[in-house]
Formats: structure tokens, sequence, C-alpha cells
């Protein structure tokens, strides 16, 4: 049923650095993701140049390995890391819930990512 003072909507507008920080915060998920691809490869690469044999960890092969661990790792966490600081700069700009939502995504896939990281270097211990 309808009334005749039915109002439209409002429409809250976002301020022009806020819109830019949440798109930046939401293209390093994008980053992250060709970043992971990345890291995917460039772990292949140092199993080979360490002489691990599949299936085993990168941290088996000493100091050297727990480098290039730490080497992959960073590539995938960065882009996240910096999502997350995007978000919330965004956030705190007036973002709205675009930017509290890139922020979140992009703090939960880090820690995700960190966890992850974790779990196979202690596996190795």
């Amino acid at each position: 049923m309808t009334t005749a003072h039915e109002q439209p909507p409002v429409r809250v507008e976002v301020p022009e650095q806020a819109r830019r920080l949440t798109m930046w915060a939401w293209i390093m998920l994008a980053v992250a993701a060709a970043s992971t691809v990345v890291a995917a490869v460039l772990g292949y690469v140092f199993m080979a140049l360490l002489d691990v044999a599949e299936g085993e960890l990168l941290t088996s092969a000493g100091p050297a390995g727990w480098a290039a661990m730490f080497v992959v790792t960073a590539l995938m966490a960065v882009p996240l890391a910096i999502g997350t600081v995007l978000g919330g700069r965004a956030v705190k700009a007036g973002g709205g819930g675009s930017a509290a939502a890139a922020r979140i995504v992009n703090a939960l896939s880090l820690l995700f990512v960190l966890f992850a990281a974790f779990a196979a270097a202690v596996q190795g211990i």
C-alpha cells in the first residue's frame, strides 16, 4: 500500500578520498590473488634451488629454507596488509559499509595467510 507522503530514499554522499581508498582496498584483494600465484611459482623455484623434495617443507632446508618461506609468505601477505590499512583509512574518511567490508575481508584474508604459514612452519619443527 502506498501513501501520498512517501519520501524517496536518502542518498548519502561518500567523500572522494574515502571512495578512492575503498576502491584500492578492494583492488588489493585481486593483487593478493595474483601475488599468491607468483608466490606458489616462486616456492617451487626455491624448492628446486634448495634441493627440497616435493611434499617436504621449505623450512626443512635449514636457514635458507626459512628465509625462502618468509619471502613467499611476505609476497602473499603484504598486499593484504596494505588493503587492511587502506580499508581502515577509508572507514575513517567516511567510506561507510563498503570500506568496512573491504577492511574486514582484507584483514581476515591476512590472518588466514599468516596462520597457514605459521601452521606449515610449526609442522616441520
